[in-house]
């Protein structure tokens, strides 16, 4: 059970054959029948069938006696592509929102369902109707995207035509549809790793392969069994003062003041590890900078002043649009590393650099400024006297 469709035309004929492909209103159809006028080559009448669902999908069950219809014959090999790539196939259709006129030219706001925006961007293709159009502005979350014709396009389609509140057809750029089919897989693949990588879930049957034990070592993660992740600072072995000893060092802890709240919570989880170790609370002193470039001066400064066995440099470099956090933690690393052999006073190097804040805050929560506690305290005892052994027994 279909509809039989009658158009009249003046120049899409030429050639025609029973079979024949036809686009009408960007719908791919099929010519079953046609009948050249008396004396011409391309004009005359042609019928086609259209199917249950070519009238679902397609605003063709609108057009009535009369209606005008955009018609397209389907390009030879060697034609020029003079658009983009129109295949006929309506991914779904869309309403005429409004028109605005800028001089010659014709605004047109379409608005179109969810699964078409998805593949709408700006300055990409749309065929409205069939006509290969490019997108100008679009607004996902209101769901809509407009396009200007200019005075040429306006003569030779029906767009101009369509009223307020018409339906009108459309197809996506088939590129961006094989795309995501072809990233699809490898979407779902990268959330596996990631969830197993992050601890989220145990690893697949297969999963326990090269790839995996790749993406845990560049993330920097240990692993003690697949699946298993080391948090930050976890598992740090130094030789540690007893008590007595720990009681007698003086350590200052410098900081920046960027990310006050992530800061101040390294601070104090490595000061309570000091304390819990045995430092005296009196002999904890802190010293705050504006940021991280401003670190190796006042280290030094701190260093000059005071009587210090060791300096704990705390701070946060986020990663913005620039190598500007590349350039900052390249110079502070050298200046603290020369500043420490140069004076005698171990530094140690408690600044995150990291690519987004999340990162940050998932290392000022985990063990990580516990163990710049250790590592300060384990340092002092080096500056004292050296901490040796035998390795042979």
């Amino acid at each position: 059970e279909g509809t039989i469709l009658s158009i009249k035309c003046q120049h899409a004929l030429g050639d025609v054959y029973e079979g024949a492909s036809v686009a009408v209103n960007g719908t791919c159809l099929t010519v079953t029948s046609w009948r050249l006028q008396d004396g011409s080559r391309s004009a005359g009448e042609f019928t086609v069938n259209l199917s249950p669902e070519t009238l679902r999908r397609t605003n063709l069950g609108d057009v009535s006696d009369g209606s005008r219809v955009n018609l397209e014959r389907a390009a030879g090999m060697n034609a020029r592509n003079s658009g983009h790539n129109v295949q006929g196939h309506v991914d779904g259709t869309g309403t005429i929102m409004s028109k605005e006129r800028e001089g010659e030219s014709l605004w047109v706001q379409i608005s179109a369902p969810p699964e078409v925006m998805r593949y709408v961007v700006p300055k990409g293709y749309m065929a409205v109707d069939g006509t290969s159009l490019t997108v100008c502005k679009v607004d996902y979350k209101q769901g809509w995207f407009n396009l200007m014709l200019v005075a040429h396009t306006q003569t030779k389609v029906v767009l101009p035509h369509r009223e307020i509140g018409d339906r009108v057809n459309l197809e996506v750029d088939v590129l961006a549809k094989y795309a995501e089919t072809g990233m699809a897989s490898l979407q779902q693949r990268v959330a596996d790793l990631e969830a197993v990588v992050h601890g989220k879930r145990e690893p697949a049957p297969g999963e326990e392969n090269g790839e995996m034990i790749a993406i845990t070592k560049q993330l920097g993660t240990a692993m003690t069994k697949l699946g298993t992740v080391n948090k930050h600072g976890q598992g740090l072995k130094v030789p540690l003062p007893d008590r007595g000893e720990a009681a007698t060092l003086r350590v200052a802890i410098v900081h920046t003041c960027w990310h006050e709240e992530l800061i101040g919570l390294m601070v104090s989880t490595c000061a309570d590890r000091l304390v819990e170790q045995g430092v005296e609370p009196s002999n904890i002193d802190t010293a705050v900078c504006p940021g991280s470039y401003e670190l190796p001066f006042v280290t030094k400064r701190v260093i000059e002043e005071g009587t210090y066995d060791v300096v704990v440099c705390v701070g946060i470099l986020l990663k913005g649009g620039t190598i500007h956090m590349e350039v900052i933690a390249d110079a502070v690393t050298n200046q603290l590393m020369s500043m420490q052999m140069n004076s005698g006073v171990p530094i140690i190097f408690g600044v995150l650099t990291v690519l987004k804040i999340e990162q940050a805050v998932e290392r000022a929560e985990s063990a990580l400024p516990a163990s710049w506690a250790d590592s300060a305290l384990t340092m002092a005892l080096h500056k004292k006297a050296p901490r040796t052994q035998r390795h042979f027994k």
